[in-house]
């Protein structure tokens, strides 16, 4: 026997109505509970460093100021960071790896916001001033980029990478009380 709502009244019609918000009054009186509501004993907070190039490699990573700096436990980066591996996806796997590399692989930056390093401390307020003061210089390499496609080449549907999106979003909010960062648009 199907359950839908002719079988349990308590449910609702699929195609009429609205689901109910369970959690749409908690949000809506500022009462509800999100993760980062929650301090757990010995919890620490990362915070990355994100490129500010969109092509080239990393000629230098400061990290000695930040490191000096309250609260900070650990910086990873290249330098410090063990090699990873990624692996192999299960049979059958149809879905998609956002990155196809492991973090802190190299020194050569492929996008805009790409993590070369991560902060780690005690609060979330230290990560972020810590990620702040690392200091990254680049040695900067022209775009592999064309504006000329083949007709072949050329779709009507539009693509969004929302994880590329959210990464992205984080790295200019980690960046953004940076004046040596800041982008004039």
């Amino acid at each position: 026997m199907a359950i839908n709502s002719a079988t349990n009244p308590t449910l609702p019609p699929r195609t009429k109505g609205s689901l109910p918000r369970v959690d749409g009054p908690l949000k809506v009186t500022g009462a509800a509970k999100y993760s980062s509501d929650y301090n757990l004993p010995g919890m620490l907070y990362a915070v990355p460093v994100c490129a500010t190039i969109a092509s080239g490699t990393i000629a230098d990573l400061d990290t000695s100021r930040a490191q000096s700096m309250p609260g900070v436990k650990a910086i990873c980066h290249r330098g410090n960071f063990g090699k990873l591996f990624r692996a192999a996806p299960p049979s059958g796997f149809s879905g998609i790896l956002d990155e196809k590399r492991p973090p802190f692989e190299d020194d050569t930056i492929r996008y805009y916001g790409q993590y070369v390093a991560a902060v780690v401390a005690l609060t979330f307020e230290q990560a972020i001033a810590a990620a702040n003061a690392v200091k990254v210089s680049y040695k900067a390499t022209s775009l592999n980029v064309t504006t000329h496609f083949k007709e072949s080449e050329v779709t009507n549907k539009p693509t969004v990478d929302s994880t590329a999106a959210t990464r992205y979003r984080l790295c200019i909010r980690s960046h953004q009380n940076r004046p040596d960062l800041r982008h004039s648009h």
